[in-house]
């Protein structure tokens, strides 16, 4: 009898034992659950992204967003753009909604409001979750999809070097291909705007203004005509200024005893026909 009793007894302790731990394990799964949870909330990087739009801090935005191969995303055009964006409204209060998801993004919706006029606006701040194992950890780049303009070509002379708004463009931004004696360069997208687009060489350089503003759109300057490029135009600039400086120097201290200088400013004549060319 005794021994059915310690039987019952060390039964009934593993018994226990059993429901402790699988309590245990249940509250551990529980809480890896809600941690998982909690560090794959985009509404952190959203807040960040929104906070610097409050604080005018273009360059922490852009580090946010989201640069995929092949989209040439300008700097300098995105701040332009926000800080037009952030001018166009006064927000004095805002309400952070909860994210959700739309087509396997997610979307924290941000409602800003202007008290003196009662109105508001909403801040949609799309967001792409990326991976990098083993970290359980997201990171979430800022999705600015919306504002880009998709697939645009340019085509300039081969060997000619490609620049937008001032920057040279590399197989970096773009997938660049040559076919007859012509430079193919693909963007997947890029910024809407206006841009100056430029094709140069060592002296020469052609120069067009395109709004990019619809899908497919294709810039072609080895149509157009070429002119001096800036650096050979500034050569050409200081060495006149330099040839008119040396000139009147020469003039105000002018010596009797320089016959072609004395005849040339005596000349009238001669002068006349060398202002017109």
């Amino acid at each position: 009898m005794e021994q059915i009793l310690k039987k019952i007894y060390k039964s009934r302790i593993f018994g226990l034992i059993s429901i402790l731990f699988f309590i245990a394990v249940c509250m551990g799964i529980g809480a890896f659950a809600a941690y998982v949870k909690h560090v794959s909330n985009p509404t952190e990087q959203a807040v960040t992204y929104f906070r610097a739009f409050m604080q005018q801090d273009y360059d922490t935005m852009y580090n946010l967003l989201d640069k995929k191969d092949g989209y040439y995303i300008s700097k300098d055009r995105y701040k332009e753009i926000m800080q037009k964006t952030r001018e166009s409204m006064t927000i004095d209060s805002y309400k952070i909604n909860d994210p959700r998801k739309e087509d396997g993004q997610y979307v924290v919706t941000i409602e800003c409001t202007d008290d003196e006029t009662d109105s508001s606006q909403n801040m949609n701040i799309y967001l792409n979750k990326k991976m990098h194992l083993p970290k359980l950890k997201p990171d979430y780049k800022v999705d600015i999809e919306k504002m880009l303009v998709k697939n645009l070509t340019i085509k300039i002379p081969q060997g000619d070097k490609l620049t937008i708004a001032g920057i040279e463009i590399t197989d970096k931004d773009a997938n660049i291909t040559t076919e007859n004696n012509i430079q193919i360069y693909n963007f997947k997208a890029i910024l809407n705007g206006n841009y100056k687009i430029t094709c140069e060489n060592e002296y020469c350089a052609k120069n067009t203004l395109a709004n990019v503003i619809k899908k497919d759109m294709e810039v072609d300057l080895t149509k157009s005509w070429y002119t001096a490029n800036d650096r050979y135009t500034s050569k050409i600039t200081n060495s006149v200024t330099d040839f008119i400086n040396k000139y009147y120097s020469a003039a105000r201290n002018r010596s009797k005893s320089d016959k072609k200088l004395m005849a040339f400013i005596d000349d009238k004549k001669l002068q006349k026909s060398v202002s017109k060319q």
